[in-house]
């Protein structure tokens, strides 16, 4: 299958440069590769199934035209296998020792989060409600076959859920949100503290901007309140940081399933250490 998906992106590549170079696999599943074309400075994500990139696709021209910084796209097809290509984005991920770069990044997000009229056409078209709900109920169950907690520590996590599962559900989730908002998807100039792009809009739903907060700040959580300081819409106050908590929770929780599902366990090792400091 990586012979197809690579065939797929050369033949754009192709068609695009009039010319043919090594491919670097920068990530690779049985239905989806993403290649870096160095030479050409170009990003190929080829996918056997449409409708992600499409929706991707579609969420980057909103963001892009809300004035949010994106990788040039230069080429989008659905056929046989849907094609997205576009400029290859130097710099490095986003981290809070960056804090002017960071405050700047608090100013994008602010800006696609206010579209407020994207309606999708594929992907989760559920409520807030029950995406939280659902989300949490399945991690915690997921994770319960593994094994990795004890009874009690399961029970603890099932209170915890219980607890704040209806603050979460309370709050207004009406924007676009990026949902997979880690701090390589924010990539910036180091030397000029600039943001250059936000990257990878696949999971973009409707649902709460706090979410993207929690996301980024999963493993470094003063970039939190970095990002507040240039985010115009939500103040840096003890209750919205204690609601990025209980979302940085949730993303653990059904993150570690995913990991151990794939054998990456040296990974999983980190949300089993960060879920059972959430229970202490």
């Amino acid at each position: 299958m990586e012979n197809a998906l690579e065939q797929a992106a050369q033949r754009t590549l192709a068609q695009l440069t009039h010319g043919q170079e090594t491919l670097k696999t920068l990530y690779l599943q049985p239905d989806r590769a993403i290649f870096l074309a160095e030479n050409a400075g170009l990003i190929f994500k080829i996918y056997t199934e449409g409708d992600i990139l499409q929706h991707e696709y579609t969420v980057a021209q909103r963001v892009q035209a809300a004035g949010v910084p994106i990788p040039e796209i230069v080429f989008f097809e659905r056929d046989h296998y849907t094609t997205f290509a576009m400029k290859y984005v130097a710099g490095i991920p986003l981290t809070s020792q960056h804090r002017r770069a960071a405050q700047e990044a608090g100013k994008y997000m602010s800006l696609f989060h206010n579209i407020r009229d994207y309606q999708p056409s594929t992907g989760d078209l559920t409520t807030w409600e029950n995406f939280v709900v659902r989300w949490s109920s399945y991690g915690v169950d997921k994770i319960e076959k593994f094994g990795l907690f004890s009874p009690e520590e399961i029970t603890a996590l099932r209170e915890i859920f219980a607890t704040v599962n209806p603050q979460l559900i309370q709050r207004a989730a009406v924007s676009l949100i990026h949902s997979d908002l880690r701090a390589e998807h924010i990539i910036i100039d180091p030397h000029t503290q600039q943001v250059r792009a936000f990257l990878d809009f696949a999971d973009a739903r409707i649902g709460d901007p706090l979410l993207d907060f929690a996301v980024i700040s999963l493993w470094d959580e003063e970039l939190a309140s970095a990002l507040l300081a240039g985010y115009p819409d939500l103040e840096d106050t003890s209750t919205i940081q204690r609601m990025i908590a209980s979302y940085r929770l949730l993303r653990h929780v059904v993150e570690l399933p995913w990991l151990l599902d794939r054998n990456l366990n040296a990974n999983a090792h980190r949300h089993i250490e960060a879920i059972k400091r959430a229970i202490e």
